[in-house]
């Protein structure tokens, strides 16, 4: 609930800035609250709001190709299932 309100407010890219010059920063999923997690928008936002690192997930898929996904399935993050 408050990172809902937190994002309803005008000014948040500069509050997160601000706070990514105080702090080392990184950002989970790529910064998930601001994109889809564990995708290039997700990455670049990271990247434009200055954190100092993001963290992402890797897995090996059924067919052994390694993917950037948290889930074991893609059930949640899409509209599929497996």
């Amino acid at each position: 609930y408050f990172l809902k309100l937190f994002f309803q407010i005008k000014d948040v890219n500069n509050i997160l800035k601000k706070i990514f010059q105080e702090f080392i920063t990184i950002s989970h999923r790529g910064g998930s609250l601001l994109a889809p997690e564990n995708t290039l928008a997700a990455f670049e936002n990271t990247v434009a709001l200055g954190a100092h690192y993001y963290e992402l997930d890797v897995r090996m898929s059924s067919d052994d190709s390694l993917v950037i996904m948290h889930d074991e399935s893609i059930n949640r993050t899409t509209n599929g299932l497996g």
